[in-house]
């Protein structure tokens, strides 16, 4: 018998205000002025990620933006299965990673065997927008849902 936990999931987020819109952004038609919601931490209880706790947070989280007037929902995936995770519920990397060769304090630059991330140019008007505005990682695309388009 296992016991209920006391948490199933949590997620904390804060608004980005600033955001235009744009006329037409590579997500895929118009994206509307508005806030965008930043997913600054999102997690489930590991004894119960199979029963899609995370993906009925996100949906909850994504009720919650549009009824507050959000254009969109962004989060600096982790790699792989985060990216994956985000990719199955409708987000699109806007600035994704690069890799850099031989970079970073006492690396010799010749040695290509160590190799590094940093985040890339953005892919759209609203990838512009994340890069300067979110909470930034070096090893983390930015990722982001549309909520509301033109």
């Amino acid at each position: 018998d296992i016991p209920t936990p006391a948490v199933a999931g949590a997620v904390l987020w804060r608004l980005l205000d600033g955001w235009r819109g744009a006329a037409h952004d590579a997500a895929g038609g118009a994206v509307v002025a508005g806030p965008v919601l930043e997913v600054l931490f999102a997690a489930a209880n590991p004894d119960l990620q199979e029963l899609g706790v995370m993906g009925q947070l996100v949906a909850e989280l994504e009720q919650v933006a549009t009824q507050i007037g959000c254009a969109a929902i962004a989060i600096a995936a982790v790699p792989h299965q985060g990216k994956r995770f985000w990719a199955k519920h409708g987000y699109v990397v806007h600035v994704p990673l690069v890799e850099i060769a031989g970079q970073g304090d006492g690396v010799d630059p010749s040695d290509s065997s160590v190799v590094q991330t940093t985040l890339g140019e953005p892919q759209s008007a609203l990838g512009e927008f994340l890069k300067a505005k979110m909470l930034l990682f070096t090893d983390t695309p930015l990722v982001a849902k549309v909520l509301r388009t033109s």
